[in-house]
């Protein structure tokens, strides 16, 4: 029973990658969820950080963070889900959490992970910068744009 649940879960996960990289993520969410329903042990921690990610693209931000959360509990090892969280407290403006989870991400990830490695650092790179601007006596932009997203891809 362990075994087809997991196998359907695969499935559903796969389904669900290919619908976010569409462009649909709320059918994403919706299909990562019915993976996590098969409670698939030994991916968790993949289902929940992939939803993370479909959370983020429909900017719910709390439901993104949420899930990264899940994530880090399932495998704590698993350093895209700490890029997840830094992801979702940046966009919720909360810096310090965010830097925080860069930071354990970074002593997380593997040798054979350059890309997360990368990806870490620049998203802690740009927390860092953003928080010296918005402390910076300048005038800054009224407008807000969009949460940067290439670190979640």
């Amino acid at each position: 029973a362990a075994a087809a649940a997991a196998a359907a879960a695969t499935v559903l996960k796969e389904q669900g990658n290919e619908a976010l990289k569409g462009g649909r993520a709320e059918e994403a969410v919706d299909l990562y969820g019915q993976a996590i329903d098969l409670n698939p042990r030994d991916m968790l921690h993949l289902l929940y950080c992939n939803r993370a990610a479909a959370y983020f693209a429909l900017r719910q931000f709390r439901l993104s963070l949420s899930d990264a959360d899940r994530a880090v509990k399932a495998e704590p090892a698993f350093a895209k889900a700490y890029l997840r969280q830094a992801a979702a407290h940046s966009a919720l403006d909360q810096p310090g959490e965010a830097m925080k989870a860069c930071t354990l991400g970074l002593q997380r990830v593997g040798p054979n992970d350059p890309e997360v490695r990368a990806k870490l650092e620049k998203m802690l790179l740009r927390i860092c910068k953003q928080t010296i601007d918005q402390t910076s006596p300048k005038e800054k932009d009224q407008t807000s744009p969009a949460p940067n997203t290439d670190a979640l891809v």
